[in-house]
């Protein structure tokens, strides 16, 4: 299961945030990492139940005494992108209900409770007219820059990503808003079984990341200052 910037495949080749990242880490504790990508319903099953591998990236934290959760070695954290020009002024969930909203599948069921009421399915079935959602994010980034939608609800990385990597086909760099409506960013564990590899594992993440090694990772996928671009409630920005 791909999503880049985090995990994709070039050419039969596993890339991304998650595969630099873990990899190094692992290098310097002396292994060399394989990858296999799962389903996410895989994924959580095998954190907690599986033993097929050494490790299980990419899981929310449980509460198993049997199973090590590394610190997070990433935060996911969505927010509401739209372009410049429109002058939108959004400051709650509400004020998008006039608005052509456009998310991945099923985001509905996990942007909150004030999103569910907005977006999510209603008493007849069907959803607001004004809810798009779209299986590929390629599509749902297009859709914003094309004007097809009038905002996105999108991750930060998966953004600055797609801007990137979109302006082949698509004018990228208009001015976009930023909107942070969301509660708190979603942090990403590896599960051990192995209590000592775990720690060791911690330790090493955080040389990794004192190093300056691992922001330079993020500026390969996502450029110099597209992360911090995403901090305050509502950013404009090129």
């Amino acid at each position: 299961m791909g999503r880049p910037p985090y995990i994709y495949s070039e050419q039969g080749q596993l890339k991304g945030i998650e595969v630099e990242v873990i990899g190094e880490v692992f290098r310097r504790l002396g292994y060399k990492a394989t990858f296999d990508t799962l389903s996410p319903l895989r994924l959580e099953a095998e954190a907690r139940h599986g033993n097929s591998y050494d490790a299980v990236v990419g899981v929310a934290r449980g509460n198993e005494r049997s199973i090590f959760y590394s610190e997070p070695y990433l935060h996911f954290e969505n927010y509401v992108v739209a372009l410049k020009k429109k002058n939108y002024k959004i400051k709650s969930v509400r004020e998008l209900g006039p608005l052509k909203v456009g998310t991945w599948v099923n985001a509905w069921n996990g942007l909150g409770k004030s999103f569910k009421a907005q977006f999510g399915p209603q008493l007849n079935g069907g959803y607001s007219p004004n809810y798009f959602e779209f299986l590929n994010q390629e599509d749902q980034c297009l859709a914003l820059f094309k004007e097809k939608v009038d905002a996105i609800v999108i991750d930060k990385y998966v953004f600055a990503w797609l801007r990137m990597t979109l302006a082949e086909k698509e004018d990228t760099e208009q001015d976009v808003d930023v909107f942070r409506l969301f509660n708190g960013e979603s942090p990403s564990h590896v599960a051990f079984r192995d209590k000592s590899l775990h720690h060791r594992f911690n330790e090493e993440l955080a040389k990794f990341r004192q190093s300056g090694e691992y922001d330079r990772v993020l500026r390969n996928y996502v450029g110099g200052n597209l992360a911090s671009y995403f901090k305050p409630k509502v950013h404009r920005y090129r």
